[in-house]
């Protein structure tokens, strides 16, 4: 069975957003790479530019890297190569795969979309964006014209279905979380120490909660907490001795890890999620994570005995939350359920019988 695979401007090096659907494709295809009992043949459309994003598919016969010879810079770009170029590229027999969670090309061939959150409606909600409004109507129509719609998790497919109100999308949805696979750094693990440092991420996004976070930890330490704070992907290097913070601007996925094995907490104060990929990882070096009391976070960590729930909108809360992890910390382990749940071959297996249902 051939498989087209549109994975124009998906690639490592993308905007944030992208990069967060190229990690799935990645983990899916590593998946099945090491499969060889999953019978399928992809063609992988690319722009020439991100071919080195794909280079690990090379060496692999199931799969065939096609390039379109052109730059893509925004989403009009690419509705318009997709539009133009795609479409004839194509034979009309395969099946076509759109990762992104949204497709423009009239084809009468057999449709797979990914879905990953309703993060564009949320920003048309409060921030009436135009931009995000247009992305939101393709997802709708993308999902009409789909013959499987795959969601990342429950809570996405809910959220879809409450703002959808079509009970038919039902015959067609299949639940797959992103794979992870974080086996390769437990040889860390013979050099943990737990330091007194929370951990988090820097976004510019209102609904990552980031600015919460901050002001939450500043009441934290004003009213006696011991523990620091690092921010991962800041704009720049930097520290604020006043507030204990600790910017970080670019580490690699080996300091990453280190960062989390020795953190005393992880926290993600986001209103709205597609899958929490981030959280996973923490997790799986048995540290505390301080979460918002969001829906995809009850999903993936209800079991985790290392949770922490608090209001995504209370900053006194949080700040009493970070209080109660500090003086109760302790670490857990939840390597082989995170290893169970969410390996690269549940995802690849998974995804091979949703194919075969087609």
């Amino acid at each position: 069975m051939n498989i087209y695979v549109d994975c124009i401007g998906i690639s490592k090096k993308a905007l944030r957003a992208s990069f967060g659907i190229y990690r799935y494709v990645y983990n899916l295809f590593t998946g099945i790479k090491r499969d060889n009992s999953i019978n399928l043949n992809f063609k992988i459309i690319i722009i020439k530019n991100d071919i080195d994003s794909y280079n690990f598919l090379l060496d692999d016969k199931r799969f065939d890297i096609i390039t379109i010879d052109k730059d893509i810079k925004d989403n009009f770009t690419y509705f318009n190569v997709l539009k133009n170029d795609l479409s004839s590229l194509i034979d009309r027999e395969s099946i076509v795969f759109f990762p992104r969670g949204y497709f423009l090309c009239n084809i009468p061939n057999k449709k797979i979309l990914i879905v990953h959150d309703i993060i564009p409606y949320y920003f048309w909600k409060n921030n009436r964006n135009l931009k995000s409004l247009f992305i939101w109507n393709k997802i709708k129509r993308s999902i009409n014209k789909s013959d499987k719609v795959i969601f990342i998790s429950s809570n996405t497919f809910l959220s879809i279905l409450n703002l959808y109100k079509d009970k038919e999308i039902f015959n067609k949805v299949d639940i797959l979380y992103n794979g992870v696979e974080l086996d390769n750094f437990i040889y860390l693990e013979k050099e943990r120490e737990t330091k007194p440092y929370f951990l988090t991420f820097y976004s510019k996004y209102p609904h990552k909660g980031y600015d919460k976070v901050i002001k939450a930890f500043i009441k934290y330490r004003e009213n006696g907490g011991k523990n620091h704070l690092y921010v991962i992907g800041a704009k720049e290097d930097g520290l604020d001795p006043v507030n204990n913070i600790k910017y970080l601007r670019y580490i690699n996925d080996i300091e990453l890890h280190k960062l989390y094995r020795d953190c005393s907490g992880f926290i993600s104060l986001s209103q709205i999620e597609g899958f929490g990929y981030p959280v996973i990882e923490a997790a799986f070096w048995g540290v505390p994570v301080i979460l918002s009391s969001i829906p995809v976070y009850y999903e993936t960590m209800f079991y985790y005995e290392n949770s922490f729930f608090t209001s995504p909108y209370d900053i006194d809360k949080l700040s009493e939350c970070l209080f109660y992890v500090e003086n109760n910390f302790k670490i857990v382990n939840f390597k082989k359920a995170i290893n169970e749940k969410y390996s690269l071959s549940f995802l690849a297996k998974r995804f091979y019988k949703v194919v075969s249902k087609i």
